[in-house]
């Protein structure tokens, strides 16, 4: 899938799993509003899938507020099924 990561997600964006800017970047692509996003990792409904590196990068750098933020897309693939529900 890919997530188009825009300048609208940025503004929005707060910190927190659910609400971060990568978060509303996955609800918008996968259409649902179950996505949870760590460090390294979303999981959208039951699916957990990897965050590629640049990802985490923004992240860090969302959170720590270094530099200008410039919107940008990625890939999740490959995801994996788990055991874990997201409420």
């Amino acid at each position: 899938m890919i997530v188009n990561v825009t300048q609208k997600h940025i503004d929005s964006g707060i910190l927190g799993c659910s609400n971060c800017v990568i978060a509303l970047a996955i609800k918008d692509a996968a259409h649902t509003n179950d996505v949870t996003v760590g460090y390294t990792c979303a999981y959208i409904k039951w699916t957990r899938y990897n965050l590629p590196s640049n990802v985490t990068n923004f992240i860090r750098n969302f959170e720590e507020r270094i530099g200008k933020l410039e919107p940008f897309s990625f890939e999740l693939v490959n995801g994996e099924q788990t055991n874990v529900a997201i409420s």
